[in-house]
Order: C-alpha cells, then sequence, then structure tokens
C-alpha cells in the first residue's frame, strides 16, 4: 500500500542524474521550472497513493468525520440540513455526522442511489411506543389482534438502529398509516426517537389514539415535575439536542392530551381489554371506505336529509333495530341514494358493510358468499360460509355482540335473501338497516321496517339532470332547448335514463344529429314507458329502465 524504500532511493537518484546533465550542459536556467514541475509531481504521486491506499481502509464513520473536520461552519450547516432534510429528522451542528445516526443514513442513501428505488409499503396503523416498556406487552398484543382482524400495523420490531433522527421506513410508515396509536409509558420520553415519531404523526393530519400505560394525561401536560421531568432534564444535562427541539417534543405531549384516548387505569390494568378497545376505535376509521356517488346528485341531497331525519325519528321513539326500505322502479336512483345514505352515516358506526347487487350476486355466487362477506366486513371473522343455513346461524349468534352497525343491502330481489341475512331480533337497537329493492313485497314480513319510496325528478330538476350530462352545465344552448324538453319529457324523470341519453348527446352540438337521435330514441322510450302505469307497487318492469341506450 505504500510506497517502498527502492521506489523512494529510485526517485532520488532519477532527481539527481537529471540536475547533473542540466549542470553540465548549462541548460540549467531553461530547464529550471520543468525540474521543478517533475520534483513536485513526483511528490504528490506518493502523497496521492497514500491517501487513496488508506482511505480504501478508513472505516465509515472516519471518512465522514475527515470531511466534516475539514468543513468550515457554512458547510456543516448545508451538510446537517440536508441529512435531516432527507431522514425527516432533527439534527443540530452540534450532533457531528459520524454519530451512528448520520452512518445509518448515509449507508441507507448509498443503497437507495445505487440501485433501483425503493418500493413505499402502505400501512393502516402505526405503533408508537417505548419498547423497554410496552413491546412485548400491549403494543405486540395491539399489532397481533390488528393483523387478525387484516389491517396492516406497523410496528418497529428490530428497533432499526435507534437515533435521534427517523429512518425512511419510519417516515414512510406515518406518512401512509391513516391511524396512529401513541403508547404513552413512564419510560416514553427517554427515547427522541419516540418523541420525534410523536411529533410527525401530530402533523401528518391522520388520526392519533393516545394509550396511556401507566401514566395520566396530567403526566403530559406537567411535564417539568412528573414522571417524564427525569428524562427531560437528560436530554438537557447531555446538550446533543436544540432547546428548540426540546420545547417541540413538550408541545407535541401537550398536543397528544387533547386527543380522545385510552387509559390502562380505566379497563383495571388488563392489557388484552385496552387493546380490544383500541381495535375497535382503529377499526371503525380505517373501514371508512366512502363508495362512489352520482357525478351530478341533483335533488339526492333533500332526499338524504329526510331519511336522516327518519332515522333518527326511529332510533329515539323505539327500542329496536331501524330497518329503511328503499322502494322504487329500476333507473329511479334507489341504489344512488343509498350509497350517498351510507355514506353520511357510516363513520358514526363501528362497523360497515355495503353488499352491492344483490340481485345478481347472489344468482352467480350464492347466499353464502354473502353472508361470508357480512361476516368479514362487520366481525373481521375470515369464515367460509359451506351453507346459507351455517351462515344464517352464525350471523344471528355474532351480529348482537355488535351494538352499533350499518348495514346496506342493494337490490334485494327476493324475501328469502332477506331473512337469511338479518334475525332481527338479534341484531342491536343500535342497529340500522338499509335495503334497496323493487318489490314492496321484499319488507312486508319485516314488522317495523319504514319504506321511503323514490318519486321521479321533477320536470326542472330532469331537465338540469339531462344538461350536466349533455352539456356540463346547467342549461343548453337555445337552438337546441326545445329538443331538450321532448327528449326530457320522453325520460319520465328518471335518472338513469336521463343519464344515459344525456352521455349519448355529450359533445354534439348539430341540430340534425339531435333530431336524427331524438326520432330514434323517441320510439324506444315511448314503446316501454306503456309498461309502467303507477309509481310504487310491485315494480318489476326490468326491461323499461335496464337496457342502454344506443
Amino acid at each position: 500500500m505504500f510506497p517502498t524504500m527502492v521506489e523512494l532511493i529510485y526517485d532520488t537518484k532519477l532527481s539527481i542524474l537529471v540536475s547533473q546533465i542540466i549542470m553540465d550542459y548549462q541548460l540549467y536556467p531553461i530547464l529550471c521550472i520543468s525540474l521543478f514541475a517533475v520534483i513536485t509531481w513526483l511528490v504528490l504521486k506518493h502523497l496521492i497513493i497514500c491517501f487513496v491506499s488508506n482511505s480504501i481502509y478508513l472505516s465509515f464513520e472516519d471518512k465522514i468525520q475527515f470531511f466534516w473536520n475539514d468543513s468550515t461552519p457554512e458547510k456543516k450547516t448545508l451538510q446537517v440540513n440536508s441529512i435531516a432534510r432527507i431522514t425527516g429528522g432533527s439534527l443540530t451542528t452540534q450532533q457531528a455526522p459520524w454519530s451512528q445516526t448520520a452512518i445509518e443514513t448515509s449507508r441507507k442513501l448509498t443503497v437507495n442511489n445505487s440501485g433501483a428505488p425503493s418500493r413505499v409499503i402502505h400501512y393502516d396503523v402505526f405503533i408508537n411506543h417505548r419498547g423497554t416498556d410496552v413491546k412485548n406487552t400491549l403494543a405486540d398484543t395491539l399489532y397481533e389482534i390488528l393483523k387478525f382482524a387484516g389491517v396492516r400495523g406497523f410496528l418497529d420490531r428490530e428497533e432499526l438502529g435507534r437515533g435521534e433522527a427517523l429512518s425512511h421506513t419510519i417516515t414512510d410508515a406515518i406518512s401512509t398509516a391513516s391511524v396512529h396509536i401513541a403508547i404513552l409509558s413512564r419510560r416514553y420520553c427517554e427515547s427522541s426517537w419516540c418523541l420525534d415519531e410523536l411529533c410527525q404523526m401530530l402533523d401528518s393530519g391522520a388520526l392519533v389514539i393516545p394509550v396511556y400505560f401507566d401514566v395520566t394525561p396530567d403526566d403530559c401536560e406537567s411535564i417539568d415535575s412528573g414522571p417524564f421531568a427525569e428524562a427531560f432534564r437528560k436530554h438537557y444535562a447531555q446538550g446533543r439536542i436544540d432547546k428548540e427541539i426540546l420545547q417541540r417534543w413538550k408541545e407535541a405531549l401537550k398536543r397528544v392530551t387533547l386527543r380522545p384516548g385510552k387509559r390502562l387505569d380505566d379497563y383495571n390494568g388488563r392489557h388484552g381489554l385496552l387493546a380490544m378497545e383500541v381495535v375497535a376505535e382503529v377499526l371503525k376509521e380505517v373501514n371508512k371506505v366512502t363508495l362512489e356517488e352520482a357525478k351530478f346528485p341533483v335533488g339526492l341531497t333533500q332526499k338524504v336529509e329526510d331519511l336522516c331525519t327518519l332515522i333518527h325519528f326511529h332510533k329515539t321513539s323505539t327500542r329496536a333495530a331501524t330497518i329503511v326500505g328503499i322502494i322504487g322502479i329500476a333507473g329511479i336512483g334507489k341504489t344512488t341514494l343509498a350509497k350517498a345514505l351510507y355514506n353520511r352515516l357510516h363513520r358514526d358506526y363501528k362497523a360497515a358493510c355495503f353488499l352491492s347487487n344483490m340481485r345478481e350476486s347472489v344468482k352467480n355466487k350464492g347466499l353464502q358468499a354473502m353472508q361470508t362477506l357480512l361476516l368479514k366486513d362487520l366481525l373481521h371473522v375470515d369464515w367460509n360460509v359451506r351453507s346459507p343455513s351455517e351462515g344464517k346461524e352464525l350471523l344471528r349468534k355474532r351480529l348482537n355482540v355488535v351494538e352499533d352497525i350499518l348495514i346496506a343491502l342493494d337490490d334485494v330481489g327476493q324475501h328469502e335473501q332477506l331473512a337469511d341475512l338479518l334475525d332481527l331480533n338479534a341484531l342491536h337497537p343500535n342497529a340500522v338497516i338499509l335495503v334497496t329493492t323493487r318489490d314492496r313485497g321484499v319488507l312486508q314480513r319485516f314488522r317495523g321496517c319504514l319504506e321511503y319510496e323514490v318519486k321521479r325528478l321533477e320536470a326542472t330538476e330532469a331537465e338540469k339532470l339531462f344538461c350536466l350530462h349533455a352539456f356540463g352545465k346547467e342549461k343548453a344552448d337555445e337552438d337546441l332547448q326545445d329538443l331538450v324538453v321532448k327528449l326530457v319529457g320522453m325520460c319520465h324523470g328518471v335518472p338513469m335514463l336521463l343519464e344515459q341519453c344525456g352521455e349519448r348527446l355529450y359533445g354534439k352540438d348539430k341540430r340534425s344529429y339531435w333530431e336524427f337521435q331524438l326520432a330514434k330514441l323517441s320510439k324506444q322510450l315511448e314503446s316501454h314507458a306503456e309498461d309502467v302505469q303507477t309509481e310504487g307497487g310491485n315494480t318489476e318492469q326490468e326491461g323499461f329502465y335496464t337496457y342502454e341506450i344506443c
């Protein structure tokens, strides 16, 4: 690695020989500069060889320290800011970048930059905790229950080389999770890692659930005198962390107490019961999937308000589960209304499920497939139901343990389908069941069932809905207004027909084309209109409202 003695002697003799030749031939004035350049080059060559040879064997830490010591204060600040920005953590110039945090971060950056970009894994829940206090008790219990319920949780089992800044894995987990659980224990504040995570969790905008494990919310507010006081005194004494960061941690502890949380003391120290309650809150948030609603919800808002009022009145005046039957002809907007109502209500319930297109699903997959979905969505049990009778018994026994459930069954075709899915006597009084159907007879055997009939759109609403689909605006151009009025009248206030006709004519502005389509559509619409004589009743005219406009 180092230059040998022979090499040094050889280089020295070469220099003497060159000098003698220059003196003998009196070329000294001419070649002085050249000689100086050669000698300088030889010296630099040896220095470079020495430095490179040794640098290969320098430790990763020594290399960082070398560049750090050789940097000006301005460069040091720039390096610190770069590391902190990349990791998402907090670092100061007092913390030498050859500390474990910077070393681990630099290694990760080297690997990531030399290979393909790392894939970000999306998590549902992030569990923030102090490993020495709760990793093998409450944290692990929470993780396993969530896993069993089909929820992807992040639990730092490997400790990931604890440091002062957050790694990419931790940062990605916090940013993707929709729920954060902060388990606050007695040694929680000893870890700057835990406190940095807490700050990021609160700043993420996602739900944060504080869990007080052998501490209280008052301890988080009275930091200077409570169980966290000693940990902060050590942070101050070590002087490795800026006072601004320490103050930020204190504010985060106070902020988290403003969130609704759980206390171990309220469950008489029973970890399992506390974990189940926390998981129930998590599932309530994780399962809040908003269904796709109508592109143009004309006349929908008032109908949702009417149904909400109806449900509230029933729940406050009776002690039985609420069943609402949404009735109407095909294409009238029953499913659209049910989805909007479900989106409005489901955040208020611990468990919710929407089963779409029951008529076709039961026909193609069997009733037991629908029963399996109910068990999975409401109870988070992956149970393979083998027969409708088995599924009916499982649902009867298990649904009554869930206090607040919301179930929507869309397009139920037969009473037996409803009876095999729901046992009214087994449902909790707070349960709400939404059923959409074309046949009023499906609901007649359920006593106390509330019926809501979806009416056709009024002329002004029908024209508005059609124009939004045909023109992207609420009013038609004057030269097409008369044709719009005729076409809207042929649709008889049925939203699905208005939408289909509007989509068919979207972007077409020539009157001749509209006249041709009007003549073509009028024959189709009028021929089927004769099949519908009344609104309500047993409306089974499937052919009229389910065909595609072509």
